[in-house]
């Protein structure tokens, strides 16, 4: 079983003054938006934390920029290697065929 708690009347006016002063700062930080010191934090790392999503952002957009460029770069190295297949053969099977009937 417990016992009640007993406090002298100096005591009981401390803890009243200490609640009072809670109560004050609580209420002025509700007035002023933010209710705890680790919101002012947050609130501090909000723009750092939009800065890093924008370059988060920026740097999505140049990889999918980059990407397209060599997609697009793969398709003419395939266009030219296909034009120039001809160059690669041989000489004698470049020679027009009359050419190469008369030695």
């Amino acid at each position: 079983m417990t016992r009640a708690a007993t406090y002298s009347e100096d005591e009981l006016r401390e803890q009243w003054t200490f609640l009072d002063a809670l109560v004050d700062r609580q209420a002025a930080s509700l007035r002023s938006g933010t209710q705890d010191p680790e919101e002012l934090d947050v609130a501090a790392a909000a723009p750092e934390y939009d800065g890093l999503l924008r370059e988060l952002d920026s740097l999505r957009e140049r990889v999918a920029s980059l990407e397209r460029e060599r997609d697009e770069l793969r398709r003419l190295l395939h266009a030219s290697e296909r034009r120039a297949e001809p160059a690669r053969q041989p000489n004698e099977e470049r020679r027009p065929w009359w050419r190469r009937l008369s030695g």
